[in-house]
């Protein structure tokens, strides 16, 4: 970790080059912070987070290069601590990805995906080969998402366009109920399915209009809290810390909404030494006569700062305080990155509901030697 750095053309930052060894996979990258001034104290906004990966143990197999750049920066903490304060926990940004990697019989795939990702939740999507691929073609979409909640989404093959999806804003229909219109356009040769224009049954919370913003986010200081037991942190290190709860609700008209739940333990003298969060997700397949369930998960991930994580930050310093503040910023890090990975997560779960039913695909985000057939 060093001050003083740049990125772009912004100066004085914080660098936090980071490595992650996991096991099929190994990560390299920096992560940008800055201290800015806000009325009655300072906020640690997240600039940007640039990363190169590749598999384990043969890098050969798979390769990426990650940036996420940020408009509207997260705002990590704000300091000094009290009771009430409060801010917006939505961020604006740009996310790209890129890499290849081998399938069983040593064919190489390359893929591609770029985001960008408005604070009231509006983005735009474009996707080459990710998450699905067919071996010898080559698939693309982009996914546009307007902050009324309609939507379109184009499939292509071999650079040529297949279909054209649109969901509207919902209507009321004459028995009172909201519907969604909802259309699919084929871009085939002659022969092609025909054009689909009919309306599905009204899937949103409440069964009316989409959230206005797509995505809400905010963030309280709570005040000080005794660490829960599934922290797990030394005693020796610390036994409460002042509690940041993050609340956010994600929609996304194409199929999926999530609700997240964050709280951050910070010491005094420390930093944060641990991040519990509990994420509720649900996906839907948004296709005619009826919505149907693609699927829902319900996860909680706490991080933690322990002796192992803090003996990795002595070697890189020379001092107890100094591997403590150390090790507690690669941790707030970390608890960054997961957020964004469940949420890169979920949009990737809506392209499943493209896939022809007898297609027979392969899922770039899970181990690419298994074929899945929907």
């Amino acid at each position: 970790m060093k001050t003083g750095a740049s990125f772009g053309s912004q100066n004085n930052l914080i660098d936090m080059r980071y490595t992650q060894t996991l096991a099929k996979t190994a990560i390299t990258g920096d992560e940008y912070d800055a201290w800015r001034n806000v009325p009655g104290g300072q906020q640690l906004q997240e600039i940007a987070d640039v990363h190169e990966g590749s598999s384990r143990p043969n890098p050969s197999l798979a390769t990426s290069s990650t940036r996420t750049i940020y408009s509207q920066p997260p705002i990590k903490v704000q300091l000094p601590f009290a009771i009430g304060n409060s801010w917006t926990g939505s961020s604006a940004y740009r996310y790209t990805d890129s890499g290849k990697f081998k399938i069983s019989n040593g064919t190489s795939v390359t893929f591609a995906e770029d985001i960008t990702w408005d604070a009231d939740g509006s983005y735009t999507r474009s996707a080459v080969n990710f998450p699905l691929f067919i071996v010898g073609h080559k698939l693309a979409s982009i996914t546009n998402v307007e902050s009324n909640g309609s939507a379109e989404v184009t499939s292509f093959e071999d650079g040529k366009k297949i279909a054209v999806q649109t969901i509207g804003v919902p209507r009321r229909a004459a028995n009172g109920s909201y519907v969604i219109p909802w259309s699919l356009v084929w871009s085939l040769p002659k022969g092609a399915p025909l054009p689909i224009h009919t309306t599905i049954p009204d899937w949103y919370p409440g069964g009316a209009l989409p959230p206005s913003p797509l995505v809400r986010s905010t963030v309280v200081d709570t005040g000080p809290a005794a660490l829960p037991s599934s922290c797990k942190v030394p005693r020796s290190l610390a036994t409460s810390g002042e509690a940041i709860v993050r609340t956010e609700s994600l929609f996304d008209p194409t199929g999926s909404v999530a609700t997240i739940k964050e709280t951050s333990y910070y010491a005094n003298g420390i930093g944060m030494v641990c991040d519990v969060r509990f994420t509720r997700g649900a996906g839907w397949f948004v296709l005619p006569p009826a919505v149907k369930p693609a699927g829902h998960d319900a996860i909680t991930v706490t991080e933690s700062l322990t002796g192992k994580k803090l003996q990795s930050a002595l070697a890189r310093t020379r001092s107890m305080p100094d591997a403590l503040a150390y090790a507690a910023d690669a941790l707030a890090a970390d608890a960054t990155r997961e957020r964004m990975s469940a949420m890169d997560d979920l949009r990737h779960k809506v392209l499943l509901q493209l896939a022809d039913p007898g297609l027979k695909l392969f899922g770039a985000e899970s181990d690419v030697e298994q074929a899945q057939t929907w």
